[in-house]
């Protein structure tokens, strides 16, 4: 499977036969080829000739994927879905507002790599077997972009629309914990299990009823047991039955320990919790904060870091707090803030020794001029003593969302 790569990440997923997406069983809905248009997105993934997949659910049909289609010869696709409503223009004004391409690298990997993790969940969800290979690739492929894309990649987490669930959470989850593990210079084998770990630390919370899991309400004391078995499961699920090692399974069961023991399921505290664990937990919880969930709304970067920094070592590791303050900032990448001179502008690099101070794109500058397509001026505030922060905004008001 291509996740969208170019030049030096360029990665053709080889799966066997035996293993390639197939469709659901049932009647599909065959589209003519001459009726696709660049932009289109569909609510399930588009096949060709019925099992090989054309584009993942949720994933806009790119030029040269049309021109693949005429090169083949093939006049129409098969899909249990349906074009998904909204135009190419909304997506792209998404990204634009945060300075980055639709047709990006980083961003065509971002919504392939959900689309996949999604298949798979549901995998998961119906105990089905499958190959582990593409998502060990994956975990390749989300190290290599935090080491050579780190900004733009950071930014999709706070910015892209693409998918829901259990699948967008653990791909934010991984890019997050791999940010953590290249800072403190993990070696190529602890990060690979790390971030093999973020990926599928949640993976038993698909066998939790969807009544539990889901509830808008308060959870009553046997609900909220059952929930927390979803760490035993997601051990079962990597060691049992997808054969990883005992260090990556045992992420998924540690990483709602708790640094001063009062953690679950085991009570276990402070270095007894494995490390790969003790950073999952931290970005796990960010990324709970910033990303919206069905109870709540999502928290600015910002506020969401203030509430880490708040721990006091209740919950977290304070090396690895530290460790990801270092590496994000307080203003975490992607974060849109008002300066002291009525400007705004989006945090696009930090100052690991200041991170109060990081270095952003002007999105609309002191006289009220706005700039689109990342053409704003490059303001560091390490360099620019007199402006400051005055105040982080809440991303989705100035996005135009509701």
């Amino acid at each position: 499977m291509d996740f969208g790569c170019k030049h030096k990440f360029t990665v053709l997923f080889i799966i066997p036969n035996e293993l390639l997406f197939t469709a659901q069983e049932g009647i599909m809905n065959i589209v003519k080829v001459e009726d696709l248009q660049v932009g289109m997105e569909f609510d399930a993934s588009v096949f060709v000739e019925d099992d090989v997949i054309f584009v993942p659910a949720g994933v806009a049909i790119r030029e040269k994927d049309l021109k693949r289609l005429s090169q083949w010869g093939v006049v129409e696709v098969s899909t249990d879905g349906k074009p998904i409503d909204h135009t190419p223009s909304d997506v792209k004004a998404d990204y634009e507002f945060f300075g980055l391409s639709a047709d990006s690298d980083s961003v065509h990997f971002y919504k392939n790599a959900v689309s996949y993790l999604t298949d798979i969940f549901n995998k998961i969800s119906r105990k089905e077997s499958f190959n582990t290979t593409a998502v060990d690739t994956l975990a390749d492929l989300i190290i290599r972009y935090v080491r050579e894309q780190r900004n733009e990649t950071i930014s999709l987490i706070i910015c892209s629309s693409a998918g829901d669930g259990y699948a967008k959470s653990s791909l934010n989850c991984a890019i997050l914990s791999s940010v953590i593990g290249v800072f403190i210079k993990l070696d190529d084998k602890q990060l690979q299990d790390l971030v093999l770990g973020a990926i599928l630390h949640d993976s038993g919370m698909l066998r939790i009823p969807e009544s539990i899991r889901n509830k808008n309400g308060k959870l009553t004391e046997g609900e909220l047991k059952t929930l927390r078995m979803h760490t035993l499961y997601s051990h079962q699920i990597m060691a049992k039955e997808l054969y990883y090692s005992e260090e990556v399974a045992q992420i998924a069961l540690q990483h709602h320990e708790r640094w001063n023991g009062t953690g679950y399921p085991q009570g276990t505290k402070e270095r007894e919790i494995s490390q790969a664990a003790r950073i999952v937990s931290v970005a796990d919880a960010f990324e709970a904060m910033v990303c919206e969930r069905p109870y709540r709304n999502s928290m600015t970067g910002y506020f969401a870091m203030k509430n880490i920094l708040s721990d006091n070592s209740r919950r977290f590791d304070p090396t690895v707090v530290k460790s990801f303050i270092s590496s994000m900032g307080i203003y975490p990448i992607g974060s849109i803030v008002l300066l002291s001179n009525s400007s705004i502008g989006r945090v696009i690099s930090v100052h690991s020794n200041t991170p109060l101070r990081p270095e952003l794109m002007l999105l609309i500058d002191s006289d009220g001029t706005e700039y689109k397509d990342g053409s704003g001026l490059i303001v560091d505030l390490l360099q620019e003593r007199n402006l400051f922060i005055l105040k982080a905004l809440d991303v989705k008001s100035l996005a135009g969302k509701t």
